[in-house]
């Protein structure tokens, strides 16, 4: 849904101060209730018309005489934007992860010629563009968007200058990832996109330099490269503009989601430091929760099924609304919980499941796993557990749908290690009597 719009031409049609004011009053009750009918209904959402666009929102009196026009073309491109945006969110298909280069775009001059007092950043323009740039990646952080640094560049020059300089917003601590060496920008990026475990069509990179875009997108195509036409004044404008990092609702693993990732690098170092990788799990010492999902953790799950692509069994998303009556419509939603010795990963695997009209049958509707915990045999210990709660002396089969689609064939791999059989339609099957097993370094807790 859309809120209201209250026509200029309209309201100057009314000479009258205090009936002006009458049908403004009446414009805002109505827009007021609209927000709370989606208030209300959580599978409800509204796209704020006041909001879509800065320019002029109505078509020229020629236009709108000759041909019927009410709305100017800009206005129209930017409210088709808005509108794929809150689409792309959906379906979980906003970006996850800003990459940013740093001399003449995160501040001005060139970090190894200008020297930390040598840049601009803050004061008068150009530096208080550079730091307007910065206050919006760092709200973005704040609310689960993961940043990293893709510059040229000295890594001890730039942690110095993090760490160090008085007007710098963003710290190494907000930085998910920070490559500063003299690779190609675009060897740099992947490295940062596999050690998120993030697809390069959830990231997008914003640097001055024309040449490294272009050397970027030529061989990274995937990747959204903005394109600024005005230096520094464009960043900040551009980057709210055509970033589309739209979630539903920010949870608490949002706002925590920068310091998860940076506690990976700690799991990385255990790793290089065991003998093999089966040893470092079992050092890792890894604690599966897994429950039925409560009210407090809906919106967490929600997020879930909406993002999730890379271990995602059917594609099927769902809201608020469905999940909270999944239960009374005879199913069951599950979620977990990873901890290990460096801390909590958070809520990182979801479930719906419901029992099937044949007897004996259980249907497992989607499942989802967060991909910052891959390869540790977490989705194996999540489905047994849930097989372990739900099994009984009637239930004999567990039926899952799976829909192949180019991000999510570690789905298939999972099932056919877990001896599932294939069915029609890419629906697998387990049979009774033998139990899902699960690793012996994962503890239920």
């Amino acid at each position: 849904m859309t809120s209201l719009v209250l026509s200029p031409r309209h309201y100057r049609r009314l000479i009258g101060i205090k009936e002006r004011q009458s049908l403004s009053a009446m414009w805002h009750e109505l827009n007021r209730r609209i927000y709370e009918l989606a208030e209300r209904h959580s599978n409800t959402l509204i796209l704020d018309m006041d909001q879509v666009s800065s320019k002029e929102r109505y078509a020229s009196e020629n236009r709108r005489l000759y041909a019927g026009q009410i709305f100017s073309l800009d206005f129209l491109a930017d409210l088709s934007r808005a509108y794929r945006q809150l689409w792309e969110a959906m379906l979980g298909r906003s970006k996850k992860c800003i990459i940013v280069d740093l001399d003449h775009t995160l501040w001005g001059g060139v970090l190894g010629d200008d020297g930390m007092d040598g840049v601009l950043l803050g004061g008068l323009y150009p530096g208080n563009a550079y730091k307007e740039l910065q206050a919006i990646l760092r709200v973005f952080r704040e609310q689960g968007v993961l940043l990293a640094i893709c510059s040229k560049n000295d890594r001890n020059n730039v942690l110095q200058m993090l760490r160090e300089h008085d007007e710098q917003i963003l710290r190494e601590g907000d930085f998910a990832c920070i490559k500063a060496n003299w690779s190609p920008k675009s060897a740099n990026i992947q490295s940062i996109a596999q050690s998120l475990n993030l697809g390069l069509d959830a990231m997008v990179f914003l640097d001055d330099s024309s040449f490294e875009r272009q050397e970027v997108a030529f061989a990274l195509p995937e990747l959204q490269v903005l394109e600024p036409r005005i230096l520094p004044d464009d960043f900040a404008a551009l980057l709210l503009k055509e970033v589309n990092v739209l979630a539903l609702t920010v949870t608490q693993e949002d706002r925590a989601r920068t310091a998860l990732y940076r506690s990976e690098s700690q799991r990385q170092d255990l790793l290089q430091a065991s003998t093999s990788y089966e040893d470092f799990l079992h050092q890792i010492g890894l604690q599966l929760k897994v429950r039925r999902m409560h009210k407090q953790s809906l919106g967490r799950v929600v997020q879930l099924f909406q993002r999730t692509n890379q271990f995602n069994v059917s594609g099927r998303r769902y809201t608020e609304a469905e999940l909270s009556h999944a239960e009374e419509q005879g199913g069951a939603v599950y979620c977990a919980e990873l901890s290990d010795r460096y801390g909590s990963s958070g809520l990182i695997a979801a479930a719906v499941l419901k029992l099937g009209s044949e007897d004996g049958v259980l249907h497992l509707e989607n499942m989802v796993l967060s991909c910052r915990v891959f390869n540790r045999g977490v989705e194996q210990a999540f489905l047994a557990k849930i097989w372990q709660e739900l099994a009984s002396e009637t239930l004999e089969r567990l039926i899952v749908p799976y829909v192949p689609t180019s991000k999510n064939g570690r789905v298939r791999d999972f099932l056919m290690a877990l001896k599932f059989e294939e069915q029609a339609d890419h629906h697998y099957a387990y049979q009774r009597p033998d139990p899902l097993q699960h690793d012996s370094w994962i503890t239920y807790i």
